[in-house]
């Protein structure tokens, strides 16, 4: 019986994600991107109250497009536990195309800033040349520290 209705609610789901992203596409190439917007929020509603493994099942049968933009919509630990449940390629490839799209969205000015705050900066410690008790455990010698 249970089985029965999971199944009934994930055709009732794959129905409406089909109509949703048929009307999101005819907004899309029509130029409304706040219906688009709200179509994709209601995308990402969705996939986050399902199952993660029923939820990868049927996102990974989405345009690439569509995937990236539901996903940006979607809680950072709902997408990440979506993405686990998901083939390795599909993952890579959600994560791939993600990650471009993060690239894009960075100005490069900013992206300069970043590399000059992430750069290394040597430092000498005299701890670092200091050679270790004899008979001292290891964990003794980095908690006396």
């Amino acid at each position: 019986m249970r089985e029965k209705a999971a199944r009934a609610t994930e055709e009732r789901l794959k129905a409406d994600l089909a109509n949703r992203t048929a009307a999101g596409a005819t907004a899309a190439s029509k130029g409304a991107d706040g219906d688009a917007g709200e179509q994709y929020d209601s995308l990402a509603r969705i996939y986050q109250a399902m199952k993660p493994a029923r939820a990868a099942i049927v996102f990974e049968q989405l345009d690439m497009d569509v995937q990236m933009q539901v996903a940006r919509r979607m809680r950072d630990r709902s997408t990440g536990m979506i993405l686990a449940a998901m083939t390795p390629r599909g993952a890579a490839a959600l994560s791939m195309a993600l990650a471009r799209m993060s690239a894009r969205a960075v100005p490069a000015s900013a992206k300069l800033a970043a590399g000059a705050a992430a750069a290394p900066i040597a430092v000498a410690s005299p701890a670092a040349d200091a050679k270790p008790a004899a008979g001292v455990p290891a964990a003794a010698r980095s908690a006396a520290r």
